[in-house]
């Protein structure tokens, strides 16, 4: 019965580790087995080999034959040369103390191949760990640049703004302390009041414009009113004035009884003509007395005419009231009137019911009569 050194699977899928057996030729590969001899595992780098060497240096003896996979494995471990070695004893061609030095020597040198494999794959790994930890940090790198710079631009654009705040502050403050040197100065703040209450009509609302014009009519008249007051204060001087000069002249026409008669034909005159400037001084006031008149009978006509158009607004909006009203009342008497319909329709329904019923009593009274004719 031939039989091998094989591999047989263990592990679980797309990572597996295998046993090293030796089994009949004939079995299945992971079926029965006559000895285990060691493990063999891939998936590490270098792969990992653990091997029972006098077990697997005597089946090779006894002529097991091994696999491609475990012929590598025994070689690389030693057992294949070992097992040569000593077949030369056997023949003569070796002493054992020559085999066993020459082994030694091999086991040396595959040691030092094998550390340095294991050492250059270690670099391998150093170096593509190191070329790793450089790729992140130049991501890092990039990434902090570019919050940086997003910080950068929210920083600069927050100085704008408060920069363009403080900007503001001052001109509110500048406009605010234009504005209450306005307030002192109430000349110069009618004119402004003007133009903003002209600016802020509203052309929709003819109430609004309406009143506009009315304030604008009010500041007009205004200073007019100011003038008129001012020429009243003067007229007063003007007559207080002139009673002085009256009782002065009154006063002088007493003197010249005393005087002597040379000197009354030139105070006759004098008196005269200071009566003929009392009766100028007089005739001004009335003159313009009868300005201010005309002066105030403007602003009434100008009511009245603004009255009419505000009557005809509310003769327009009772007109729509009133239609109103009238819509209401018919939209109520259709409501009234609909059931008064049904009404009405169902009553000659119910009289032809009525009829309907009626009719056979009256065919059995004619029948009747028959009947006692038969009998």
């Amino acid at each position: 019965m031939p039989v091998k050194i094989r591999l047989q699977r263990q592990g679980r899928k797309k990572r597996p580790f295998y046993h090293i057996v030796v089994a009949d030729s004939r079995s299945p590969r992971d079926g029965r087995y006559i000895e285990r001899l060691g493990i063999y595992d891939p998936n590490n780098n270098p792969a990992k080999i653990e091997l029972d060497f006098d077990r697997a240096l005597e089946w090779i003896g006894k002529g097991a034959q091994p696999t491609n996979t475990c012929r590598t494995i025994l070689s690389g471990e030693g057992v294949l040369i070992k097992y040569h070695l000593l077949r030369g004893v056997e023949k003569g061609a070796l002493k054992e103390e020559e085999a066993e030095s020459r082994f030694s020597a091999w086991m040396k040198e595959r040691t030092a191949k094998k550390d340095a494999m294991i050492q250059d794959i270690e670099k391998a790994e150093e170096a593509r760990q190191k070329k790793a930890i450089e790729a992140e940090t130049k991501v890092k790198e990039a990434r902090a640049q570019e919050i940086a710079k997003k910080q950068s631009e929210l920083a600069a654009e927050v100085d704008a703004a408060t920069e363009e705040g403080q900007e503001d502050a001052a001109d509110d403050q500048a406009t605010g302390e234009v504005q209450e040197q306005k307030e002192d100065d109430p000349a110069e703040k009618a004119p402004e009041d003007k133009a903003e209450e002209v600016k802020e009509e509203p052309k929709d609302n003819t109430k609004d414009s309406t009143e506009g014009e009315k304030d604008k009519k009010a500041d007009e008249k205004a200073p007019e009113n100011e003038e008129i007051k001012d020429e009243g204060k003067e007229d007063k001087a003007e007559e207080e004035t002139a009673d002085k000069k009256d009782i002065a002249a009154d006063e002088a026409g007493e003197k010249p009884k005393d005087e002597e008669p040379k000197d009354e034909g030139a105070g006759e005159e004098e008196t005269k003509a200071e009566e003929s400037k009392v009766e100028e001084v007089k005739e001004e006031p009335e003159a313009k007395a009868e300005e201010k008149d005309k002066i105030e009978e403007k602003p009434e006509e100008d009511k009245a005419k603004e009255e009419p158009a505000e009557e005809a607004k509310e003769e327009v909006k009772e007109e729509k009231k009133e239609e109103e009203k009238k819509e209401e009342a018919e939209t109520e008497e259709s409501q009234a009137e609909e059931p008064k319909a049904e009404e009405k329709n169902e009553e000659p329904e119910a009289e032809d019911e009525k009829k309907e019923e009626e009719k056979p009593g009256d065919d059995e009274s004619k029948e009747k009569p028959k009947d006692d004719t038969a009998s």
